[in-house]
């Protein structure tokens, strides 16, 4: 695991223009708030990083990673960035 800014740098040098990223991890730790800094994070980097929004968290209900991340988390967390998939 590595920050977004490391990844996009050692990857821009070998030619890549864009990663599409899945934080479900860090949804089940830290939720909205830690997609929320994911997604600062990528912004102006060499690489577009593209993030998933996570579909299930914890992914059953047999986890107790301590977030819980629903359709109405995943709606209001597309809105409030103004992201690029809310806007399609």
């Amino acid at each position: 695991m590595t920050t977004p800014a490391t990844f996009a740098r050692l990857a821009a040098v070998h030619g890549t223009a864009a990663a599409v990223t899945d934080p479900h991890e860090i949804a089940n730790v830290r939720g909205a708030a830690g997609i929320r800094a994911f997604v600062e994070a990528s912004e102006g980097l060499p690489v577009e990083v593209l993030v998933m929004l996570p579909s299930c968290v914890p992914s059953t209900h047999l986890e107790t990673s301590g977030q819980y991340w629903a359709l109405r988390t995943s709606n209001r967390s597309m809105a409030s960035r103004g992201s690029s998939a809310s806007r399609r």
